[in-house]
Protein backbone atom coordinates (compact mmCIF):
# COMPACT_ATOMS: atom_id res chain seq x y z
CA UNK A 1 0.00 0.00 0.00
CA UNK A 2 1.39 3.38 -0.96
CA UNK A 3 1.67 6.15 1.60
CA UNK A 4 -0.86 8.92 1.18
CA UNK A 5 0.55 12.42 1.44
CA UNK A 6 -1.66 14.65 3.55
CA UNK A 7 -3.36 17.58 1.84
CA UNK A 8 -1.89 21.07 2.10
CA UNK A 9 -5.21 22.37 3.47
CA UNK A 10 -8.62 21.07 4.56
CA UNK A 11 -12.06 22.45 3.80
CA UNK A 12 -14.15 22.35 6.96
CA UNK A 13 -17.51 24.11 7.26
CA UNK A 14 -17.73 26.63 10.10
CA UNK A 15 -20.90 24.89 11.31
CA UNK A 16 -18.86 21.89 12.45
CA UNK A 17 -16.61 24.01 14.66
CA UNK A 18 -19.68 25.56 16.27
CA UNK A 19 -21.39 22.23 16.98
CA UNK A 20 -20.99 21.53 20.72
CA UNK A 21 -21.52 17.79 20.14
CA UNK A 22 -18.34 17.47 18.08
CA UNK A 23 -14.73 17.33 19.23
CA UNK A 24 -12.08 19.39 17.41
CA UNK A 25 -10.56 16.24 15.90
CA UNK A 26 -13.97 15.39 14.38
CA UNK A 27 -13.65 18.50 12.24
CA UNK A 28 -10.28 17.30 10.96
CA UNK A 29 -11.74 13.87 10.21
CA UNK A 30 -14.52 15.56 8.24
CA UNK A 31 -11.93 17.58 6.34
CA UNK A 32 -10.08 14.42 5.31
CA UNK A 33 -13.35 12.75 4.27
CA UNK A 34 -14.18 15.81 2.17
CA UNK A 35 -10.70 15.72 0.64
CA UNK A 36 -11.05 12.07 -0.37
CA UNK A 37 -14.61 12.54 -1.60
CA UNK A 38 -14.27 15.75 -3.57
CA UNK A 39 -10.62 16.13 -4.42
CA UNK A 40 -9.34 12.59 -4.78
CA UNK A 41 -11.79 9.87 -5.85
CA UNK A 42 -15.29 11.41 -5.64
CA UNK A 43 -16.07 9.00 -2.80
CA UNK A 44 -14.38 8.40 0.49
CA UNK A 45 -13.59 4.71 0.73
CA UNK A 46 -10.61 5.24 3.00
CA UNK A 47 -10.32 2.93 5.97
CA UNK A 48 -10.18 4.22 9.52
CA UNK A 49 -6.50 3.27 9.50
CA UNK A 50 -5.86 5.37 6.41
CA UNK A 51 -7.64 8.42 7.83
CA UNK A 52 -5.77 7.94 11.12
CA UNK A 53 -2.45 7.73 9.29
CA UNK A 54 -3.09 10.94 7.34
CA UNK A 55 -4.02 12.82 10.52
CA UNK A 56 -1.47 11.18 12.82
CA UNK A 57 -4.13 9.90 15.22
CA UNK A 58 -5.33 6.46 16.36
CA UNK A 59 -7.93 4.47 14.36
CA UNK A 60 -10.24 4.25 17.38
CA UNK A 61 -10.23 8.07 17.52
CA UNK A 62 -11.34 8.07 13.88
CA UNK A 63 -14.11 5.56 14.69
CA UNK A 64 -15.41 7.72 17.55
CA UNK A 65 -15.28 10.82 15.36
CA UNK A 66 -17.14 9.10 12.53
CA UNK A 67 -19.84 8.02 14.97
CA UNK A 68 -20.31 11.60 16.19
CA UNK A 69 -20.28 13.02 12.65
CA UNK A 70 -22.89 10.48 11.56
CA UNK A 71 -25.05 11.08 14.66
CA UNK A 72 -25.03 14.83 13.90
CA UNK A 73 -25.86 14.02 10.24
CA UNK A 74 -22.72 15.56 8.72
CA UNK A 75 -21.85 12.27 7.04
CA UNK A 76 -23.71 9.13 5.98
CA UNK A 77 -22.00 5.75 5.91
CA UNK A 78 -23.11 2.85 3.76
CA UNK A 79 -22.36 -0.73 4.75
CA UNK A 80 -22.69 -4.04 2.92
CA UNK A 81 -23.57 -6.06 6.00
CA UNK A 82 -25.96 -5.69 8.91
CA UNK A 83 -23.11 -5.75 11.46
CA UNK A 84 -21.87 -2.46 9.92
CA UNK A 85 -18.33 -3.74 9.48
CA UNK A 86 -17.99 -3.97 5.69
CA UNK A 87 -18.45 -0.79 3.67
CA UNK A 88 -19.32 -0.57 -0.01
Amino acid sequence: MSKINPPDFLIIPRELFLDPELHPVDCLIYGIIYWFEHLKKEACTASNNTIASVLGIKPNTVQSGLNRLEKQQYIARTFKDSSKRVRF
